[in-house]
């Protein structure tokens, strides 16, 4: 935001005004640091990295969260996460590292859980992260209205190894890009979604049954 200030100084008798054109910020952007052996608690330096699920408490628009290579074992988090469209929020492995979410497997997450969902979530970006070994979906977006969840990027990360629906979910404006989904929902093999048939990446209706619009998949494959 622009504001003026207006100046007044006497030189050699004469009054002179300055107008000075000045800007005002806000707060500034903040990193936060995860790891796979994340405390609970403090601020998220990179001297102390915190559980995904802390740094993300933390986290206001315009922040990043890095999240420190390796693997985080049982992995099942919900987010609520807020940016804007001139501050995003971003979730992604440090550089130079990968961070692995692994669910766990078996029972820890159930047919319709994951091992990320993003829910009333809006302007976030997710990157370079992989995600494993699910009971249940991979990452996921929810919106319980219309329009409750969106502009949310999936960029470059990769889903494998999960009983249901690898990447998708329900909202608007969702971009799936540079991404890799490899045996995803499993369960399909012996009819284990209850009588549906997951998808490697789909989109769904609101919990309201409002459709999901303005989606975009692009340079993203599936396989096996």
């Amino acid at each position: 935001m622009k504001r003026e200030a207006m100046i007044g100084l006497t030189i050699g008798g004469a009054a002179v005004l300055f107008v000075v054109l000045y800007v005002i910020l806000g707060p500034a952007a903040s990193i936060r640091y995860a790891a796979p052996n994340g405390l609970t608690i403090g601020l998220c330096p990179i001297t102390a990295p915190c559980t995904i699920a802390r740094a993300a408490s933390l986290t206001v628009a315009g922040d990043t969260i890095h999240l420190r290579g390796g693997v985080y074992t049982n992995t099942k988090l919900s987010l609520t996460l807020n940016g804007t469209a001139a501050q995003p929020i971003v979730i992604e492995s440090y550089p130079g590292e990968t961070a692995i979410l692994d669910g766990g497997g078996g029972t820890l997450i159930a047919d319709t859980d994951s091992i990320l969902r993003l829910q009333g979530s809006k302007y976030v970006t997710v990157r370079n992260i992989t995600f494993q070994n699910s009971g249940g979906r991979g990452l996921s977006v929810y919106a319980a209205t219309n329009n409750a969840t969106h502009h949310i990027t999936i960029e470059s990360v990769t889903v494998s190894h999960v009983g249901q629906r690898g990447i998708g979910g329900s909202g608007n404006d969702i971009t799936i890009q540079d991404s890799f989904v490899e045996y995803a929902a499993e369960d399909n093999t012996t009819n284990g979604s209850g009588g549906g048939w997951a998808a490697g990446i789909s989109s769904y209706t609101a919990n309201d049954g409002t459709p999901a619009r303005r989606w975009v998949i692009e340079n993203t494959s599936v396989q096996n």
